[in-house]
């Protein structure tokens, strides 16, 4: 079954957005993926990378979903991180999973430093995972989730969280089947 490819951008209100967006002026579009399709040169899949409290740092990186690959990233600041991580919007003609791993944690601060890790499917929180302590916090592990089928495009964040803290990391890695 085909569909019609939206993209190659898309936001709340429009999935046919045709151009780059300026990532510095508008964060809201997300490059929309075909599942797990890099084949074509011209649309290759991308993730839209957040990085907030870096001087604003938001960015489009190009990722290698090909079997076999994987995409990873980090993101550390010296106090909290706050929605750090990356977002992008899928379409499927067939229901596929989406696996990895991550490794977070805080330090420092007042009352003590947590940490959160999360993953949201159309902004509902289908994985998370979280840790507070009086000195230090910290998680890991790994994730699969499964993503439906989807005609409009759907968007999924990977996300980074700690307050509490005076300093801050967290990584993960997105491997395809």
């Amino acid at each position: 079954m085909a569909i019609l490819r939206a993209g190659p951008f898309a936001d709340v209100s429009d999935s046919f957005l045709d151009i780059d967006p300026d990532p510095d002026i508008n964060t809201t579009a997300d490059p929309v993926n075909c599942a797990m399709d890099n084949t074509s040169p011209r649309w290759p899949w991308r993730v839209f990378r957040i990085d907030p409290l870096s001087g604003g740092n938001y960015e489009y990186d190009t990722v290698n979903s090909n079997p076999g690959a994987s995409y990873s990233t980090s993101f550390s600041n010296e106090g909290i991180l706050e929605g750090d991580g990356v977002a992008w919007r899928y379409q499927a003609v067939q229901d596929f999973t989406l696996n990895g791993s991550y490794n977070c944690n805080s330090s420092g601060g007042n009352p003590g430093p947590d940490i959160r890790f999360s993953i949201r499917v159309s902004g509902i929180t289908v994985f998370a995972d979280s840790d507070g302590d009086d000195e230090s916090a910290s998680i890991g592990g790994s994730f699969s989730i499964n993503l439906p089928a989807a005609v409009v495009p759907i968007s999924v964040r990977i996300l980074v969280n700690s307050e509490n803290a005076t300093s801050a990391f967290g990584s993960f890695q997105i491997n395809f089947p």
